[in-house]
C-alpha cells in the first residue's frame, strides 16, 4: 500500500495531509510562513495576476494583496471549478443571483482551469518539498476530496487533467467526497491501524473509535453520527450507520454537499451594510477578512479598518440576521438530508470546518438538532454547559477533511 497525500481545496484555504506507511498516523502539513491559523496548516486559496508583467503569485504570497487596475487578485475560485447544481442552488433565487454575481471576478482574465492548475504547480513545486521535510515519500496516491453535490456529478477526469497539467505525474490520483472525508478525519484524528493488509476496523472500530467515543451500539436501534462541515463555500453533511460494529470496511454512510457557507455569510453580510463598508468588506486582504469574521462573527464586537467601524449602531442586529438566516438555511437542509436518510435519532452530532468556529452558528444548528435526541456534540464553540457538549481540536476543525482523505480506510483506490 503506497503513501497518500491529501489534499482538502477549501474556497478559503487549502489543507494538505500525509499518510507515509499504512499503519502511521495521517499529519497535517505546516509551514510557518501560513500566518493565518495558530497552527500554520491553512494555505491560501489565492492566486493574483499582474497584468503588467504578466506574472502570478499564489497562496501567501498574494493574500495582502488587493486589486487595482494592475493587480487582479482571484478569491473563492472553488466553485467555478465545482459549480453547484440547479437543484442544490437554482440560479434564479435571490441566493442563487447573489452566489454568481459574487464569482463574476473570478472570471476576469482568466480560465478557471488555468488558475487551478497554476495553484496546484505552486503547492508542488514550491511547497510541498518544505512541508514534507527530507522523509521520502515515494510515488504516493493523490486524494483530493470535492463536493458531494449530487450522485451524477464525476470530477474525476476534470481534476485529474488539471493535476497532470500542474506536473504531478502520479498515476493515482483519486477524489472522494468532502462529507465522508471529513467525517472520517473527525472520528479518526489521524490515527490507522492494519490487520491481515486490511484496515482495522474490527472490535469496535479502532480507528473511528480514536474520537473517545463508544461506537458500538449497546441497544437494538442503530447508532448514528452525524457530520456538519461549514466550510466557505459548502456545508458538507455526512451520517454513519452502526448496527453490528465493524469489520474492515466502512459503515454505511450518506453524505451530501450544500452551497451554503462562510462566504454566502459574508455576501449577506456585505449587502445588509451601507455601501462604503459593502464595498470595502469585498476588497479586504486574506488576513483582514479573517480578523473581521473573528471579531464581528465569533466575539460579538466591533471591528475597524481603513477609518470604517463595522458592528457600530445598528449593524449588529442586521448581522445578527444574517447569521441567524444562514444558520436556519443550514439547518433546514440539514433535516431534508436526514429524512432523506430517515433517520429520525442521532447518537453523535460533530461541527466543524472554520464557519464552526462562529458561536451563533452551531448553537442554533445544535438548537434545531437537539430534537434528534442527541446525546454528544462535538464541537469548538458550543458553551460548556450546552448538554452533551465535547470540545474537538483545532486541528480537527480546520483539518479533518484533509486528514481523513489520507486515511488508510481508503485504501490505494
Amino acid at each position: 500500500m503506497r503513501p497518500t497525500i491529501s489534499i482538502d481545496l477549501g474556497a478559503a484555504y487549502t489543507k494538505i495531509a500525509i499518510r507515509r506507511e499504512p499503519d502511521s498516523d495521517s499529519n497535517l502539513l505546516s509551514h510557518e510562513k501560513f500566518r493565518l491559523d495558530d497552527l500554520h496548516v491553512c494555505i491560501p486559496t489565492i492566486a493574483a495576476w499582474r497584468k503588467s508583467d504578466d506574472r502570478w503569485v499564489f497562496g501567501d504570497d498574494a493574500q495582502d494583496l488587493v486589486p487595482s487596475d494592475d493587480i487582479y487578485v482571484f478569491r473563492n475560485w472553488k466553485p467555478l471549478l465545482f459549480t453547484p447544481p440547479e437543484e442544490s442552488l437554482d440560479p434564479n433565487s435571490a441566493l442563487g443571483r447573489m452566489f454568481y454575481q459574487s464569482l463574476h471576478s473570478a472570471t476576469v482574465h482568466c480560465k478557471v482551469e488555468n488558475l487551478a492548475a497554476g495553484y496546484f504547480r505552486w503547492l508542488l513545486r514550491e511547497m510541498l518539498p518544505y512541508m514534507i521535510g527530507d522523509q521520502p515519500c515515494t510515488d504516493p496516491v493523490l486524494r483530493i476530496s470535492v463536493p458531494d453535490f449530487a450522485e451524477d456529478l464525476d470530477y474525476d477526469c476534470e481534476i485529474e487533467q488539471i493535476l497532470q497539467k500542474a506536473g504531478w505525474n502520479s498515476p493515482r490520483v483519486r477524489t472522494a467526497p468532502e462529507p465522508v472525508t471529513n467525517l472520517i478525519g473527525a472520528l479518526s484524528d489521524g490515527k490507522n491501524y492494519m490487520r491481515d493488509d486490511n484496515p482495522d476496523l474490527a472490535d469496535t472500530g479502532k480507528i473511528l473509535a480514536e474520537s473517545g467515543l463508544t461506537l458500538a451500539p449497546s441497544q437494538e436501534e442503530p447508532f448514528h453520527i452525524l457530520s456538519v462541515d461549514i466550510g466557505a463555500y459548502t456545508t458538507d453533511f455526512a451520517v454513519f450507520e452502526i448496527k453490528d460494529g465493524f469489520g474492515t470496511t466502512l459503515p454505511p454512510c450518506r453524505s451530501q454537499s450544500a452551497p451554503f457557507g462562510i462566504e454566502m455569510l459574508d455576501n449577506l453580510v456585505k449587502h445588509g451594510l451601507a455601501p462604503r463598508k459593502g464595498d470595502l468588506l469585498g476588497t479586504l486582504s486574506s488576513l483582514d477578512r479573517e480578523s473581521f469574521r473573528r471579531c464581528v462573527y465569533t466575539e460579538e464586537r466591533t471591528w475597524s479598518c481603513n477609518e470604517q467601524t463595522f458592528g457600530e449602531g445598528n449593524e449588529m442586529p442586521i448581522i445578527e440576521k444574517c447569521i441567524n438566516g444562514m444558520s436556519t438555511r443550514i439547518s433546514n437542509e440539514v433535516d431534508e438530508f436526514l429524512s432523506a436518510c430517515d433517520v429520525s435519532r442521532l447518537d453523535v452530532a460533530i461541527f466543524t470546518g472554520g464557519g464552526s468556529n462562529i458561536p451563533r452558528i452551531t448553537r442554533n444548528l445544535a438548537n434545531r438538532l437537539a430534537s434528534k435526541q442527541v446525546t454528544t456534540f462535538l464541537s469548538s464553540s458550543l458553551p460548556e454547559n450546552f448538554p452533551g457538549a465535547r470540545r474537538l481540536s483545532q486541528s480537527v476543525i480546520r483539518g479533518a477533511s484533509a486528514i481523513g482523505g489520507a486515511s488508510v480506510i481508503f485504501g490505494e483506490n
